[in-house]
């Protein structure tokens, strides 16, 4: 639940070429319109902005999406009027703890996208970071994501791609040119600077416990659809709903799965049955390369992370 009123005051309209929206902080009730906006975008936009492949959002992953605490956090939508008040669009901004720096991700659905509704939302997340003070905004973009890239820039952001890494970071400078003067640097590249985040606590294990618990309940009957429309007898125990998601046997059972929409949602709860079995260790949050903590905020948005963003980013690019 939200900890303060729902901040009106935020409301804003835009005339984009013809398009009339409102663009406004997230509501509880944004929770239909919000299902909708990830149902009808596209597989590759929907990659780029979680970075795996995402469907559809279980009841508790649009709770955490649309009812937020406004005074740590900040998502705005672009919503139609005309439309049944439609969400074409957000932009998601998480603030670390020490309230300097605030990273973004944004979406804009397939079929409105090149109508300057990115740049509005982006616009709009910056006005609101420089009005509490952020100094430095971020945000972590696939190197491929070139429409994402060149937004970033059009609206002023610097692009600094890791050599060899696949994740380009691109940053501003929020403060004004009399700030910037007085203390010249905001921002830095270097791997570690922003890994001092919030310390994983008992309630976040049982949240995030919890989040792996439903999506892997999801995946399973993705995957028994998938599976009954091959016919494969092979797997009439998971078909038939006998199995354990979380035996090893059935983590066996899918490592041969084929067809390529079953293989991907098997890869996934392979992962997540992972995930899960590092919560029992004790080892949940912990780097599996260099040792240390994994933000709770990497965690939130990518539950079943095994490395923290550095060393995944060094096994990206001694993977290429």
């Amino acid at each position: 639940m939200a900890t303060r009123p729902y901040p009106r005051e935020l409301e804003q309209t835009a005339d984009l070429n013809g398009l009339q929206v409102l663009l406004r902080p997230i509501r509880p009730e944004d929770a239909p319109a919000y299902a909708e906006l990830v149902e009808r975008s596209g597989a590759e936009d929907l990659r780029m902005r979680f970075f795996t492949l995402v469907r559809r959002l279980p009841p508790r992953e649009l709770a955490r999406y649309t009812r937020i605490d406004y005074d740590r956090d900040m998502a705005f939508v672009a919503v139609s009027p005309q439309a049944n008040g439609e969400i074409l669009g957000e932009i998601r901004l998480y603030t670390y703890p020490d309230g300097d720096t605030a990273e973004f991700a944004i979406l804009v659905r397939t079929d409105m996208q090149r109508r300057g509704l990115g740049r509005a939302l982006l616009a709009k997340a910056m006005d609101y970071l420089r009005a509490r003070g952020t100094a430095t905004l971020i945000g972590q973009i696939r190197d491929d994501n070139e429409p994402m890239l060149a937004l970033a820039r059009r609206c002023g952001m610097e692009i600094e791609l890791p050599p060899g890494g696949t994740l380009a970071i691109a940053h501003l400078d929020l403060r004004t040119a009399a700030e910037q003067a007085r203390a010249p640097r905001r921002y830095d590249a270097t791997p570690g600077a922003h890994t001092t985040m919030t310390a994983l606590t008992k309630d976040h294990r049982d949240r995030l416990a919890a989040q792996l618990a439903e999506r892997k309940q999801v995946l399973l009957g993705e995957i028994r659809a998938g599976l009954t429309r091959m016919g494969d007898e092979r797997y009439a125990d998971l078909l038939s709903g006998t199995a354990d998601a979380g035996d090893e046997s059935v983590a066996r059972l899918l490592s041969d799965v084929t067809g390529a929409e079953v293989e991907r949602d098997a890869a996934e709860l392979r992962d997540i049955l992972a995930a899960e079995e590092r919560l029992r260790a004790g080892t949940y949050g912990t780097c599996i390369d260099c040792g240390g903590q994994i933000p709770v905020e990497r965690l939130s948005a990518y539950p079943t992370a095994k490395r923290c963003l550095d060393c995944q980013r060094i096994r990206e690019a001694t993977r290429r």
